[in-house]
C-alpha cells in the first residue's frame, strides 16, 4: 500500500487551467487522515490533517506551504490528550485554530507554537466551523446548534437554536 499523497493545484486565471504544485506526503500508519483542511495564514497555505490512531489517541499534522521553493515545511504538533470524535480548523486573525470537543488549540505561525485555549463550558461536538471578523462560529452535528468563540476574549457562547 501506498502513502497517501495530496496534490496542490492552482488557478491560472489568465490562462484558465489549474497548474500542479508540488504534492504533500501525509502519512500516519500509512492511512488517510479522518480529517483534512487547507487555510491561509498571511499568505502562506497550511495543509492539516487529523488521524484518529487506535481507540483513545488523535494525531495532528501541520505543514507549511513555501511558494518561492514549492516546498512543504513541517510545522509543530499540538499537545492533544485525548481521541475527540470530531474536529475543525479555521484561520482566524493570524492563527490557525483546531476546534475538537475536547479542546480548543491555536497555532501561532510566527512562533511555530500551540497553546490550549479556553473550552466551551459544554464543549460541542463541531461539524464545521467558519470564522467571521474575530470570532469562530461552530456548528454541531444535529445542525441545531450554534458555538460561537471570540478570539479576543478567549471565551464561548451559545446562540439560541434556529428559528427561535
Amino acid at each position: 500500500e501506498s502513502v497517501p499523497h495530496w496534490s496542490l493545484l492552482k488557478y491560472n486565471h489568465l490562462e484558465n487551467v489549474w497548474e500542479q504544485k508540488t504534492s504533500v506526503c501525509s502519512s500516519v500508519e500509512d492511512k488517510m487522515p479522518d480529517a483534512h483542511y487547507l487555510v491561509e495564514v498571511d499568505g502562506y497555505l497550511y495543509y492539516l490533517a487529523v488521524w484518529h490512531v487506535g481507540e483513545h489517541d488523535m494525531s495532528v499534522w501541520l505543514r507549511k506551504y513555501i511558494h518561492h521553493t514549492d516546498q512543504w515545511q513541517e510545522c509543530s504538533q499540538p499537545q492533544l490528550e485525548a481521541r475527540s470524535g470530531r474536529s475543525a480548523a479555521v484561520s482566524c486573525s493570524q492563527h490557525i485554530y483546531l476546534i475538537t470537543n475536547l479542546a480548543m488549540h491555536r497555532y501561532h505561525p510566527s512562533m511555530d507554537q500551540w497553546c490550549r485555549m479556553t473550552r466551551a463550558s459544554r464543549p460541542p461536538v463541531v461539524v464545521t466551523a467558519v470564522a467571521v471578523g474575530n470570532e469562530i462560529f461552530c456548528q454541531t452535528k444535529m445542525h441545531a446548534e450554534l458555538f460561537v468563540y471570540n478570539t479576543e476574549s478567549d471565551s464561548w457562547r451559545e446562540l439560541p437554536p434556529w428559528g427561535q
